[in-house]
């Protein structure tokens, strides 16, 4: 998962939502739905708003966090299917008795 690390930046500088709005144009709800993980899919252009206007590196604004549940999410689509798979099976051959 890829998080975006807009509040901690915020906090860093100093600065708020309404400023960082002034600045790069970004509207404010945008910026509200970064800053409370609402929002996941951000445009390159806003990435680069942000980097300009924080004066930073790409890295300060993203951060990979990987996802601790990963394995038991591909374990719940293979039960799933499985599932379907045996669902499947017992609805065929009641079809022949």
């Amino acid at each position: 998962m890829i998080k975006i690390k807009l509040r901690q930046l915020l906090w860093d500088n100093d600065t708020t939502a309404i400023a960082v709005h002034r600045a790069t144009g970004i509207s404010t709800s945008i910026l509200s739905e970064i800053i409370h993980n609402k929002r996941t899919n951000v445009g390159l252009d806003i990435i680069n708003k942000l980097c300009i206007y924080f004066k930073c590196d790409i890295n300060d604004i993203l951060e990979f966090v990987p996802e601790k549940n990963r394995n038991i999410y591909q374990k719940m689509i293979y039960v799933s299917a499985c599932l379907f798979k045996f669902t499947f099976i017992c609805l065929d051959r009641q079809s022949f008795l």
